[in-house]
């Protein structure tokens, strides 16, 4: 015969039991509680409210009814497995809700045990970590382009050199040249020596650097950019 087993506890604990429910409740995180039998347990309103739908109307469904056949089979319930074997499972991946924007989340599956032996329940965790994945990607962009930048400046030396003795024998080649057509040849070569060292001096001068497109589908430096700040000083 089957007993009945009562659980009595203080008004202490259920104080505690509710304040945990209220602070799950009020989370900005995305919470959810999934058993052995894949169906849903508890989800808190965060969670809910991004697919567009109540707490209740998720409550009891099982995994496949709410994420779909594929999803379950491919991407979730391989980490609900690891989970039910006692492992934590932690992963990083962009998410696009119905009812947001594409955001990346911290995701973190966690292995409850009761009374039982063995885990009884799966408590999934999201968190919106956009601003971190963003502001992180900006530190590398910022990283790529100041390299970029230090680089250019090192061949920018190293290009002036040269320059410069090439400018000096441009000129030292008019010096008794009376021939139109040579001097014409001679006026180009120094014209283009000049656009060099113009471009030169601006990748010396850069303190940012942009990139353009190029026929191919490449993207080049747009090494005739002036970066904001530059272009502010000499209004």
């Amino acid at each position: 015969m089957k007993s009945n087993v009562i659980t009595v506890i203080t008004k202490k604990e259920a104080e505690i039991l509710g304040l945990n429910r209220r602070i799950l409740d009020e989370s900005p995180d995305l919470v959810a509680v999934v058993g052995t039998d894949f169906l849903f347990y508890y989800v808190n309103p965060s969670y809910a409210r991004v697919h567009g739908l109540r707490p209740f109307d998720i409550k009891g469904k099982h995994c496949t009814d709410f994420l779909g056949e594929d999803i379950f089979k491919d991407v979730v319930r391989p980490r609900l497995e690891k989970c039910l074997a006692g492992e934590d499972v932690n992963y990083q991946e962009w998410y696009r809700f119905p009812k947001t924007d594409p955001v990346y989340m911290d995701v973190r599956y966690m292995p409850l045990t009761g009374t039982q032996k063995g885990v009884q329940r799966i408590a999934i965790i999201l968190r919106d970590i956009t601003y971190l994945r963003m502001a992180e990607e900006e530190r590398l962009e910022r990283e790529k382009l100041q390299t970029v930048i230090e680089l250019a400046g090192t061949y920018n030396h190293e290009i002036n050199n040269p320059l410069c003795s090439l400018g000096g024998y441009v000129e030292l080649l008019k010096i008794g040249e009376s021939d139109p057509k040579k001097l014409e040849l001679i006026e180009k070569a120094g014209q283009d020596l000049r656009r060099i060292a113009d471009v030169t001096k601006k990748i010396g001068e850069a303190t940012s650097i942009r990139k353009v497109d190029y026929p191919g589908g490449d993207s080049i430096l747009d090494v005739s950019h002036v970066n904001e700040r530059q272009e502010a000083g000499m209004k």
